[in-house]
C-alpha cells in the first residue's frame, strides 16, 4: 500500500466539501412535492423553483474560474464556502416562492465559486497516471452528496421539518471551509506550460517560451472548437442527469410510492450507484489512455448506455411498472450518469494549459449546467401537458445521442485515439509534436 501522499489528502478534503455543497444543493429534490402543496404552485413553477438554484450556479462558473487563474483558488473557495453556508440558513426561513426563489439563487452563486477552482487544485496536485481516478474520487464527493442529500433531507424532513434541516445543514458546510484553509496549498497561478494539462515546452529554448507566454490568449480558449465540442457534450449528458436528479421522486411517486422518505431513499441510489460508476470508470478511461486509445471513447460509450435506460425508464413509467423494475434501472442509471465525468474531466485537464484551467473548466461548466435551467421546467411541462414523466424521459434520450456524437468529435473527430493537448496563443493554435496521434 503506498505512503499517504499530499494528492490523497486534497482528494480527501474535496471529496468532503462537495458531499455538504451537494447536500444542500440536491435536499430540494425530495421536497419539492411539499413545497409545491405548501406554496400553491404547479409543476412547470416547481420546475423553475428547482432551476433557481442553477441559474446563479451556472453563470458563475466562468468568472470564478477566471478569477481563480488569476487571483488564487483557495480564497474564492473559502468565500464560497461561506456564503452556502449563510443560504442555507436562508433556505430554511424562506416562507414565499420569491424569497425561497432568491435563497436558493445565491446558494448557487456561491456553490459556482467551486468548480473552476477545486478541478484545476486536483489535477494540479493529482499525478498524471492517476488523472483519471483522481478526477473520478473527487467527483464521489459529488455523487455522495447527491444520494445522501436526497435520502437524508427526506428522511429528517419527516422528522423535524425541512426548514431546520436546511438551518442545520450550514454546520458542516462551515466544517469543509476549515478544511479548506487548514489542509489545502494554493497551487502557482501559472505553471510552466508542459506536461499533463499543459502545453509542450516550445523549441529553442525559454525565450521562445517567454514569448508564447506573453502571446497568450484566455480568448481562444473560450472560442476554440474543442472547448465548445466538450461544453454542448457535457450539456447533453448533463440534460439526462437533471431530468433524473430532479423529477426522481415524483417519478416514484407517479408509480404509487407516496411516502417522502421512501421515495426520498429510492431516489438517492441516482447518487450512491455513482461512486462505484465513478470509480470504476476512472479506472478504466486511465487503462485505456495509457494504452493510447484517449478518453473520448469511453465518455461516449457511457452517454449511449445512458440513452438506452433512459429509454427503459420511459417505458417503465409509461406502463406502470413495478418499484423494482424501476428501483433497478434508477441504479444502472446512477452508476452511467456518474461514470462519464472521470474520463470527461480528466480530458479536459489533460487538454488544456494549465495557467487557463479553471477558466477552460469554468467556461465548460458553464456551458453543461444550462442543462439544469432547460431540463426541470421541461421536464415539468411535458409532465403538465401528458400526464407522465414518461415523455420526458424520451425526449432526453434524443439530446443524449446528440452528445455522443459532440462527444466523438473531438480532435482527432471519430477516432479513438490520444486527444492532444492544446497550445493557445494569439496567433494560429499549434499542438506540441511529442503527443502526436500515433
Amino acid at each position: 500500500m503506498s505512503r499517504w501522499r499530499h494528492y490523497h489528502t486534497v482528494w480527501s478534503v474535496v471529496v468532503f466539501t462537495w458531499v455538504w455543497a451537494y447536500i444542500v444543493r440536491m435536499g430540494i429534490s425530495p421536497l419539492l412535492m411539499s413545497i409545491k402543496q405548501e406554496l400553491h404552485l404547479d409543476y412547470w413553477m416547481a420546475g423553475w423553483l428547482a432551476s433557481a438554484y442553477f441559474f446563479a450556479y451556472t453563470f458563475a462558473q466562468l468568472p470564478s474560474g477566471y478569477l481563480g487563474d488569476r487571483f488564487g483558488r483557495k480564497r474564492l473557495l473559502l468565500l464560497g464556502t461561506a456564503g452556502i453556508a449563510v443560504t442555507s440558513v436562508l433556505t430554511g426561513v424562506a416562507h414565499t416562492f420569491a424569497t425561497l426563489f432568491l435563497a436558493r439563487f445565491f446558494c448557487g452563486l456561491f456553490t459556482g465559486t467551486y468548480f473552476g477552482n477545486d478541478r484545476p487544485i486536483t489535477s494540479h496536485f493529482t499525478p498524471v497516471e492517476k488523472m483519471g481516478m483522481g478526477q473520478g474520487i473527487t467527483t464521489c464527493g459529488m455523487a455522495l452528496g447527491m444520494g445522501l442529500g436526497i435520502a437524508l433531507t427526506g428522511t429528517l424532513a419527516a422528522a423535524l421539518g425541512w426548514r431546520l434541516v436546511y438551518a442545520l445543514y450550514a454546520l458542516p458546510v462551515l466544517a469543509a471551509g476549515f478544511f479548506i484553509w487548514f489542509f489545502l496549498r494554493e497551487p502557482p497561478r501559472y505553471d510552466a506550460e508542459s506536461g499533463a494539462g499543459g502545453s509542450a515546452r516550445a523549441p529553442g529554448g525559454g525565450g521562445g517560451q517567454a514569448a508564447d507566454e506573453a502571446a497568450f490568449s484566455y480568448l481562444k480558449v473560450l472560442t476554440s472548437g474543442v472547448v465548445w465540442r466538450l461544453a454542448l457534450a457535457g450539456f447533453c449528458s448533463m440534460y439526462l442527469f437533471w431530468v433524473l436528479s430532479t423529477w426522481a421522486p415524483a417519478m416514484f411517486a407517479e408509480i404509487g410510492v407516496t411516502g417522502l422518505t421512501q421515495s426520498s431513499v429510492y431516489a438517492s441510489l441516482i447518487g450512491l450507484a455513482g461512486v462505484p460508476g465513478l470509480l470504476l470508470s476512472g479506472m478504466l478511461s486511465d487503462k485505456l489512455a495509457a494504452r493510447g486509445l484517449g478518453r473520448k471513447g469511453t465518455m461516449a460509450a457511457e452517454i449511449g448506455a445512458m440513452v438506452i435506460v433512459m429509454y427503459l425508464l420511459g417505458v417503465a413509467l409509461e406502463q406502470r411498472w413495478s418499484v423494482g423494475p424501476l428501483v433497478a434501472l434508477i441504479i444502472v442509471a446512477g452508476i452511467l450518469m456518474w461514470s462519464i465525468f472521470a474520463p470527461y474531466y480528466a480530458l479536459v485537464a489533460e487538454l488544456f494549459p494549465k495557467r487557463a484551467i479553471g477558466t477552460a473548466f469554468g467556461f465548460i461548466n458553464t456551458i453543461n449546467f444550462m442543462a439544469s435551467l432547460v431540463a426541470p421546467p421541461v421536464t415539468g411541462r411535458i409532465r403538465d401537458l401528458t400526464g407522465s414523466f414518461a415523455w420526458g424521459a424520451y425526449t432526453a434520450c434524443f439530446v443524449g445521442v446528440a452528445g455522443i456524437l459532440l462527444a466523438l468529435s473531438v480532435t482527432p473527430a471519430f477516432r479513438w485515439r490520444p486527444e492532444q493537448p492544446l497550445r493557445f496563443t494569439k496567433g494560429p493554435e499549434r499542438l506540441p509534436g511529442s503527443v502526436a496521434a500515433p
